[in-house]
């Protein structure tokens, strides 16, 4: 009879039990709020007393076995003293009375004590995998639950069963149960980079080992690589697309083989994603309940392109031949993707179509933003608009807006002032104008905005191969936009804040109750949006250079894999937002660290 080992069991025990209250977290709001995040945090505690002391006692029985060596603090890792270092630091504005706010400082803290322990549980975890896959569900259920937050919400109830939910104003932004679109995409593209890691492993193992390819496994894959792809363009998170896109593009160079198979696959993927983000953005406003149907037509579509891939294109053994001959290097490998990128959206920006607004309970305002305009000269604008319904009652406000985003109306345009639905003015923008700023509203019915000129050039609304609502935030991103503005000022202000306490800093949430004292422009913010120099403020330095050297100690010291490209992505994207103010961003942040961790390269500190 087989020996059963006792401490692989209870690891496998408290691992399974860690990943399912990691999932179950990752539902709830992300746990950005206290409420949210008591249940994980107390589980957590006891899950990590009991773990300790079953191996305290092993310990023990093992010394007196003499199966194990005395206990030295030089076998002592150095990412443990870290994340230990990590959570003292935030004890000490509350020790040292340094802190903005008692009730959120222990709040972090606790948040801290928790990372801590499951760092400890996963980095000595032998069912790694378990977690590796815990990652790519934490995307999925975000993508999956945020294309029903786009629609009808059935899942709205259930959600509710255990505190959770969607954002009561609906937004046409995909964010999940997280409510926050931008830090729901960089969940979502860890997944997205894992997934497509595991298709590259898959067809790599077959190709060595000469065994059957299973077709259904890689659909699957693929099918929930497209998904992850679709649903970061949905979040209209520019940043996490962008980095995203750059980390796609280096895993493939990083890639020994299949780069031609994975670049086929990246390219379909993109261009489904494309096609399907935009449909399904446009009936947010119009007919929510068809973006279960679109969803679900675009993922047969999906399944089929890439069945085709794999029947006509991996499983073509002279056509691998062939591929296998040609030699992708990075250079080309580079250009091809940038070539692709750039070839289909120049076509998605010539081409495009009417912009459709109708009266319905989330939202019945589209706003679009129109540059172009000719300062200190006479301007004109012309409107097109065709009535799907008789019924149908619209206003068309232009407002003027500059450089300092401030803005005017300039005209204003009713239904009932044309019979022909044609609509001109002319005026003359300031000197500092930088942009028009155009709000359709619909108070009935349903109207196509068929046209819209400035100065003679049609300028488009809605594009058919792109998603628009991207890509005028791109655009307004190239212009100079809010968002851009008032995170420099977050973080010139964040670091005024952390040089009145460096030492043991403010606490927690100390951004959130200091940037009145030193902000210069208006703005109302209770993040830094830069996680990093958050845990500057709130920490101090003790707590700022434990996380820097825990960011360099895995990027130095371990080998390349999607891991680690997850981890540099997801370490760029905090740099400029807000992401560990969520506990399952903490979470993630321990769970790269644990799996990618190997014992044997970690550096002691001792030795140092």
């Amino acid at each position: 009879m087989a020996k059963i080992d006792i401490s692989k069991s209870f690891k496998l025990s408290i691992d399974i039990i860690v990943c399912f209250l990691i999932l179950i977290q990752s539902i709830k709001k992300g746990g950005f709020y206290t409420s949210d995040i008591t249940f994980f945090i107390s589980s957590i505690a006891i899950l990590g007393a009991g773990y300790g002391l079953f191996f305290i006692i092993k310990y023990f029985i093992d010394r007196y076995k003499k199966k194990c060596k005395k206990f030295s603090i030089s076998n002592v890792r150095s990412m443990v003293i870290l994340f230990a270092l990590l959570a003292i630091a935030y004890m000490l504005p509350i020790l040292f009375n340094t802190y903005a706010n008692i009730t959120d400082s222990k709040f972090e803290f606790v948040r801290y004590v928790s990372i801590f322990i499951l760092y400890i549980i996963i980095s000595n975890s032998v069912n790694k995998n378990l977690y590796y896959y815990t990652l790519i569900s934490i995307g999925l259920i975000q993508a999956f639950v945020g294309i029903d937050g786009l629609a009808s919400r059935i899942l709205q109830p259930y959600l509710k069963l255990i505190n959770s939910g969607y954002l009561s104003k609906d937004l046409t932004r995909l964010s999940g149960t997280i409510q926050y679109a931008n830090t729901a995409a960089i969940l979502i593209a860890v997944s997205g980079i894992l997934i497509l890691d595991k298709i590259n492993t898959y067809i790599k193992k077959v190709k060595e080992d000469n065994t059957k390819l299973n077709n259904l496994g890689l659909v699957i894959y693929f099918t929930l690589f497209t998904i992850s792809t679709l649903s970061i363009i949905l979040t209209g998170s520019r940043m996490v697309l962008v980095i995203y896109i750059i980390t796609l593009i280096l895993y493939l160079l990083k890639t020994s083989s299949n780069k031609f198979n994975i670049l086929i696959v990246l390219s379909t993927s993109y261009i489904i994603s494309f096609l399907c983000s935009n449909n399904i953005l446009v009936l947010v406003l119009t007919n929510p309940s068809r973006i279960y149907f679109v969803f679900l037509t675009y993922i047969i579509l999906s399944v089929i392109a890439i069945r085709s891939i794999i029947k006509y294109i991996i499983l073509n053994e002279s056509l691998t031949n062939k591929i296998n001959k040609i030699k992708l290097n990075k250079t080309k490998i580079i250009i091809i993707c940038i070539s692709t990128l750039i070839i289909y959206i120049l076509i998605g920006l010539s081409v495009y179509k009417p912009l459709e607004i109708v009266k319905n309970e989330k939202d019945n305002t589209i706003t679009r933003q129109i540059y172009g305009v000719k300062n200190n000269e006479i301007n004109n604008i012309e409107i097109s608009i065709k009535e799907n319904e008789s019924n149908s009652k619209y206003s068309i406000v232009v407002y003027e807006e500059n450089d300092e985003f401030e803005q005017e109306q300039i005209t204003r345009f009713e239904y009932y002032a044309n019979v022909s639905n044609n609509f001109n003015s002319s005026f003359t923008p300031k000197a500092n104008t930088k942009r028009l700023n155009i709000e359709f509203i619909c108070y009935e019915g349903s109207i196509d905005i068929t046209q819209f000129k400035l100065n003679g050039d049609v300028k488009p609304l809605e594009y058919s191969m792109l998603p628009s609502d991207s890509v005028f935030r791109f655009k307004d991103s190239f212009y100079g936009s809010t968002s851009s503005r008032d995170r420099f000022e977050y973080i010139k202000d964040g670091y005024k804040i952390w040089i009145t306490s460096p030492i043991f800093g403010t606490g927690g949430e100390g951004f959130k109750y200091l940037y009145k004292n030193v902000q210069t422009l208006k703005y109302v913010s209770t993040e830094v949006h830069n996680s990093i120099l958050q845990i500057f403020i709130e920490s101090g330095i003790i707590g700022g250079i434990s996380i820097c050297l825990i960011i360099y100690f895995v990027i130095k010291y371990n080998k390349f894999s999607a891991l680690k490209l997850c981890f540099i992505m997801y370490i760029l994207h905090s740099l400029t937002d807000l992401n560990f103010s969520y506990l399952i961003c903490l979470i993630v942040f321990s769970m790269l660290i644990g799996i990618i961790e190997n014992k044997s390269e970690t550096r002691k500190i001792i030795k140092q």
